[in-house]
C-alpha cells in the first residue's frame, strides 16, 4: 500500500503531486534581511525521479500546531535537489528551500537608476523580475537617490545593500500557496503568530508541564556598543555648508561614550544627514541586547512578536521581536524502526530575539561594489545638440557598460569635469563636447560618485595633427560650434532675444512686442546661405529651407538681399520652435557636429623649423591692463583684411632702424589734436599727383600738376639774409594798394624795366637815382623831380 502524508502532522506538497515525495525531516534557517533556507529529506518510492520536474518548483511543507487546529506553512521554490542512499525501500532525496529573492542571486546587472528612492528601486526590480508577492510596510519616507548605480553585482547583492542603507529589512510571510516578503522599518509592521502571542518559559526539570509548548532555554546577553555617531560629507553647489551632523543615545553604563565617525555620509542637507546618523546608531543599538533561546513551540517564526511569561527575571517578561529563527522538524518513520532506535523530535526551535522597544535596523553586511580604477565614457546630451552642459560646467556621460542607456540627456547624472585650474570666476575651462570619449574616475571606487579626470582620442575622434609624422607638434585645436542662447532685452521692440553661431556666420532672432508678436531674423552677413526664395510661407515641404517645427513660420524679406526677415510664428509655436524653424534656413551653418571653422594654438618643435601658431576663426580679443611688450627676431609681418583702428590713450613712439615705407591704397587723413614736428635729418620729397595745399586760417599755398603755385596771405614775408631770387620769363609783383620794397640797396634790374603806379609812383631815398645806359624815360600828366 503506498504511503500517506494526509493524516500526518508534517506533511510535504510538491510539483510532482500528493505523496510523490514524503516528508522526513527538516532543518530551517531563517534570518532577517536575510533569504530563508529549508534544507528537507524526503522519501519517495520512486528512485528516478526526474530533477527538472522539481528543480525551481514551488513546495510546501505543513505543520499541524496543538492550539485550536491551526497550520504552519513553510513555503519556498526548490534551489537544489540531491538524491541519496537509500532508506530501507525508499528513495531518499534532500531539497533545499528558498524565497524568491534568493533567485534575484542568480542575476547580475550594470545599471543606472536616477531620482527615484530606494523603495521604488526595490520594488521596480521585484516586478520586472515577475515577482509580486511582497508588502510594503514602512512609516518612514525615503528621500530620492539623484543617482543610484548597480555594478557589477547580483541583483540581491544591490537590494540588500540599498536596504541596509536605508535601515529597512524584511522578513517572510508563509501561506499554502505562497511566501510573501514584508518590507519593515518599524514595530508596527510585526505581529504575533496566531496563538503564539505569549510563550511561557518552563525549565527544563519541571517534566510534569512538558506537554505545553514552551520555552526552556533562555539567555539574554548585553554587550558594549558605541553611544554615538557622527558623519559628514560636502556639497560642491554649497562648499561652505556645514553637514557634520552628530547623535547620542548613550546606554548609561561605563564606557558607553565611544563615538563611531565615518565620511562620506552620501547626504547633502541636514535633515537626511541626521536621519541616518540616527539609523546608523540604532544598527548599532539593535547589537546591544539579545536575547537567545530555545523551544519547542512550533509557531515561532522569524519576524513575529511575542511575550515572555513566568521567567524569574521580572524585568524579562516583556515583548520580543525575533529576529533569527533555526527549526529542525522530524517526522516518523514511515516503516518499523529498528529495535532500540528512538523517536525523532517533533521540532526543536533555536531563537534570537530584540526586545520590542528597541528599533531594529539591519546590520550592513553586504559591500557596495567598488570600481577598481577609471574607466571612459562617451559624453551625450539631447538629439540636436553639440555641448549640453550646466553652470557648473557638469555633463552627462553613456557608460560602455550601460545597455540601458539610450545616449542621451537621460544617460546619466551630471558628472563633474576637472579642469586645468578652477578658481573664483577664473580659471581654465574646456566643456567636452557630445560625442567625445573621456576618462572618469571615481570617489572613492563609488559608483555613484564619478568625476571626469580628461579625454582621450579614438577612431572616430582622431588627433588634430597627423601622426607619427606630426609627433613634434604640440597645442590646442578647437571645432567650431552652433549654440543658442536666450538673453532678456527690456528695449520697448524687443521682448526677447535668440542668437546663434554656427561656423562663421551669425544670426539673431529678436521678439517684437506688437499685436502679431513677430520676429525678425538679424544676419551679419549677407545671406548666400541662407535658402528660399521670398515667398508667403516656408514649411516642411520645401526642400531648401525646411522648418523643423512641426509645421513653419510665415516670413517677408525686408531688404533685397534678404539679411533681415520678418518671420511670424504659427498658432502654438513657441520660440524655441521658431528658433528651430530658423535654423532649418541655414544650409552649411546650422549642420551638427560643429562647422569648418576652429581655433588653434599649435607649437611645432621641428628642429630649425620651430613654429608656433594660432588661428582664431572669427573674433580675436585681447585685454593687457598694464604693459604689452613684443620682441620679434627678424621680420614682422601684419595683414588686415578690413578696417583697423587703433587708439592711444598717450604717447606713442616709434623708432625704424633703418627705412620706412607706407602704402595707402586711398585717402589717408591724419589728425593732430595740438603740435606736430617733423625732423628729417637729409632730405624730404613730398609727391602729389593732382595737388597740394598747405592752408593755416586764412593763409594758404597751393600747387597743382599744371605747375601753378598760388600763395595767399593778408601779409606775405620773403626775407633771404642773402639774396632773394625770383626769376621768370615774366614775373608780377602787384600791391593793390601799397608794395614796398625796402632794402640798403634796392636794384631793380631789366632789359626794360617798368615801374607802374596807375595813381601815384613813387620813388624816395636819401639819394635816387635813375640810370640807363641808353635811355631813360620819366613819364607823366605832372613829372615833378626834387632834390
Amino acid at each position: 500500500m503506498a504511503a500517506t502524508q494526509k493524516h500526518r502532522t508534517i506533511a510535504v506538497a510538491s510539483a510532482l503531486g500528493a505523496d510523490a515525495l514524503l516528508f522526513r525531516r527538516m532543518e530551517t534557517r531563517e534570518r532577517l534581511s536575510q533569504p530563508f533556507e529549508f534544507h528537507l529529506d524526503l522519501f519517495s518510492e520512486n528512485p528516478g525521479i526526474k530533477f527538472t520536474d522539481v528543480l525551481g518548483q514551488p513546495m510546501v511543507v505543513r505543520l499541524n500546531l496543538p492550539k485550536e487546529e491551526r497550520v504552519r506553512y513553510f513555503h519556498g521554490l526548490v534551489s537544489e535537489f540531491r538524491q541519496i542512499r537509500g532508506h530501507g525501500r525508499y528513495a531518499v532525496y534532500q531539497a533545499t528551500m528558498q524565497p524568491w529573492l534568493w533567485f534575484l542571486s542568480r542575476t547580475a546587472d550594470c545599471r543606472i537608476y536616477q531620482n527615484v528612492n530606494v523603495p521604488h528601486i526595490v520594488q521596480s526590480i521585484f516586478r520586472e523580475h515577475g515577482f509580486g508577492d511582497f508588502q510594503v510596510r514602512l512609516t518612514e519616507s525615503y528621500p530620492p537617490r539623484e543617482y543610484c548605480v548597480q555594478y557589477r553585482e547580483t541583483t540581491l547583492d544591490f537590494v540588500n545593500r540599498l536596504l541596509e542603507e536605508e535601515g529597512i529589512y524584511y522578513y517572510f510571510k508563509h501561506e499554502q500557496d505562497k511566501h510573501v516578503l514584508v518590507l519593515a522599518d518599524s514595530i508596527v509592521a510585526h505581529e504575533p503568530f496566531p496563538g503564539y502571542g505569549e510563550v511561557a518559559y518552563l525549565p527544563p526539570e519541571m517534566h510534569e508541564r512538558r506537554h505545553v509548548e514552551h520555552i526552556h532555554d533562555w539567555e539574554l546577553t548585553q554587550r558594549v556598543q558605541p553611544g554615538a555617531y557622527a558623519h559628514t560629507d560636502f556639497d560642491f553647489q554649497v562648499p561652505r555648508k556645514n553637514l557634520y551632523r552628530r547623535l547620542e543615545m548613550p546606554r548609561h553604563h561605563a564606557q558607553d561614550h565611544y563615538e563611531i565617525y565615518d565620511y562620506p555620509g552620501e547626504y547633502t542637507e541636514s535633515e537626511p544627514g541626521q536621519t541616518y546618523a540616527r539609523v546608523r546608531l540604532e544598527e548599532l543599538r539593535a547589537q546591544y541586547e539579545i536575547a537567545e533561546g530555545r523551544a519547542d513551540a512550533r509557531g515561532l517564526a522569524t519576524g513575529r512578536l511575542f511575550s515572555l511569561a513566568h521567567f524569574p527575571r521580572q524585568d524579562q517578561n516583556r515583548q520580543y521581536l525575533l529576529t533569527a529563527t533555526t527549526i529542525r522538524l522530524d517526522s516518523d518513520d514511515y516503516e518499523s524502526r529498528p529495535e532500540g532506535q528512538p523517536a525523532g523530535l517533533l521540532c526543536d526551535c533555536q531563537f534570537t530575539a530584540l526586545d520590542a522597544r528597541e528599533p531594529y535596523r539591519p546590520p550592513r553586511m553586504t559591500p557596495k561594489a567598488i570600481v577598481r580604477g577609471p574607466q571612459t565614457a562617451t559624453v551625450v546630451g539631447p538629439k540636436g545638440q553639440e555641448i549640453w552642459t550646466d553652470r557648473h560646467g557638469r555633463v552627462k556621460c553613456q557608460f560602455h557598460w550601460d545597455r540601458y542607456g539610450e545616449s542621451n540627456e537621460n544617460s546619466s547624472c551630471w558628472i563633474r569635469v576637472s579642469q586645468p585650474w578652477a578658481g573664483k570666476n577664473w580659471g581654465g575651462i574646456s566643456i567636452p563636447r557630445i560625442g567625445q570619449e573621456v576618462i572618469v574616475d571615481f570617489l572613492e571606487g563609488d559608483p555613484d560618485r564619478p568625476l571626469i579626470t580628461g579625454r582621450v582620442y579614438n577612431g572616430a575622434n582622431m588627433p588634430p595633427y597627423p601622426l607619427p609624422a606630426g609627433a613634434v607638434i604640440s597645442g590646442m585645436k578647437t571645432n567650431t560650434t552652433g549654440k543658442i542662447t536666450y538673453q532678456e532685452n527690456k528695449a520697448p521692440s524687443q521682448a526677447a532675444a535668440v542668437r546663434e553661431s554656427a561656423g562663421s556666420y551669425r544670426y539673431s532672432l529678436q521678439v517684437g512686442d506688437d499685436a502679431d508678436h513677430s520676429y525678425r531674423l538679424i544676419c551679419d552677413v549677407p545671406p548666400p546661405y541662407i535658402g528660399g526664395q521670398p515667398t508667403d510661407r516656408v514649411d516642411a515641404d520645401s526642400p531648401s529651407s525646411t522648418l523643423v517645427a512641426g509645421g513653419g513660420v510665415a516670413w517677408e524679406p525686408v531688404s533685397p538681399a534678404n539679411a533681415n526677415r520678418f518671420i511670424k510664428p504659427l498658432a502654438g509655436q513657441s520660440l524655441e520652435q521658431i528658433m528651430e524653424g530658423v535654423r532649418g534656413l541655414v544650409k552649411p551653418a546650422a549642420a551638427q557636429g560643429g562647422g569648418p571653422g576652429y581655433n588653434e594654438i599649435c607649437m611645432d618643435d621641428t628642429a630649425g623649423n620651430e613654429l608656433m601658431r594660432m588661428h582664431a576663426q572669427y573674433d580675436k580679443d585681447s585685454t593687457v591692463n598694464n604693459d604689452e611688450r613684443s620682441q620679434v627676431g627678424n621680420d614682422l609681418t601684419r595683414s588686415v583684411a578690413n578696417n583697423e583702428t587703433v587708439s592711444i590713450g598717450n604717447d606713442e613712439t616709434l623708432a625704424v632702424g633703418n627705412n620706412s615705407s607706407e602704402s595707402i591704397g586711398n585717402d589717408k587723413i591724419v589728425t593732430v589734436g595740438n603740435n606736430s614736428s617733423e625732423s628729417i635729418g637729409q632730405n624730404k620729397v613730398i609727391t602729389a599727383g593732382t595737388s597740394i595745399t598747405l592752408k593755416c586760417g586764412a593763409s594758404l599755398i597751393h600747387m597743382n600738376q599744371a605747375g601753378v603755385i598760388t600763395i595767399s596771405g593778408s601779409l606775405i614775408t620773403v626775407a633771404g639774409s642773402v639774396n632773394i631770387n625770383v626769376a621768370a620769363p615774366v614775373t608780377t609783383v602787384t600791391g593793390a594798394a601799397l608794395m614796398t620794397t625796402t632794402g640798403a640797396i634796392n636794384l631793380v634790374n631789366g632789359t626794360i624795366t617798368r615801374v607802374t603806379g596807375s595813381a601815384l609812383g613813387h620813388f624816395e631815398g636819401g639819394k635816387a637815382e635813375l640810370v640807363s645806359t641808353s635811355e631813360t624815360l620819366v613819364m607823366g600828366p605832372v613829372v615833378k623831380i626834387n632834390s
